[in-house]
């Protein structure tokens, strides 16, 4: 072998290993499958099958919806007059006003972590459930574990709350004066036919006897 086939060999190695180490992460995106009414993402019209990026706002407006899967067996629904900022690359979601709900049934990809919604009130880390919360107010949240465990907290990390149910436990967290208390609640503008049928365009049943993780 002559010297400038060694060489050519020699680079196209030192690229391959330059390339391997430069890699991104495979991006995690959603992609609605449903929606209803007046919806924008980053203020533009949404649509069918529109894809959900890391740090795209979603806004939704009074009689509307829409539902995001991602990584194919997690889901989530964005309910009427609600803005959401999604990130499923981070399994995050923030939320600035309206309905939130989520079967969460396939987290890929340091699972551990769990998936985290923000909030104006609250902070909560969330593992293989279906849930509802509710931004009431700026200083109101709702929040119901519908069937698993969830952590949540005040958004100073006050009123801690681990939270284990196979069929509804909800709680209110209310901000007075900087400091965040929580008190039980009554189930709050959602079902179990709203949740199954969620669950079901994921192909999944949830199971309203058992506490998933346990």
């Amino acid at each position: 072998m002559n010297i400038n086939k060694k060489l050519l060999m020699l680079f196209a190695l030192l690229s391959a290993v330059v390339l391997g180490c430069n890699k991104q992460p495979e991006m995690v995106q959603g992609r609605i499958v449903f929606m209803v009414g007046n919806v924008t993402i980053n203020g533009s019209p949404a649509k069918a099958k529109n894809i959900v990026s890391t740090g795209d706002v979603i806004t939704t407006g009074l009689n509307s919806k829409v539902d995001i899967v991602f990584q194919d067996t997690n889901i989530v629904r964005i309910g009427a007059d609600s803005q959401v900022t999604l990130d499923f690359l981070n399994k995050k979601a923030s939320i600035q006003k309206g309905s939130f709900a989520a079967v969460l049934k396939g987290l890929k990809e340091n699972q551990e972590s769990g998936f985290h919604i923000q909030t104006p009130v609250t902070a909560a880390a969330v593992r293989g459930t279906t849930l509802y919360t509710e931004v009431l107010d700026q200083d109101r949240t709702y929040f119901c574990d519908c069937n698993g465990i969830i952590e949540v907290e005040g958004k100073n990390g006050e009123a801690r709350q681990l939270l284990q149910a196979s069929h509804h436990k909800a709680l209110l967290f209310q901000n007075q004066a900087g400091v965040v208390n929580v008190t039980p609640s009554t189930l709050l503008n959602h079902t179990d036919k709203e949740l199954e049928e969620l669950a079901q365009k994921i192909g999944q049943n949830i199971d309203w006897n058992s506490i998933p993780g346990k």
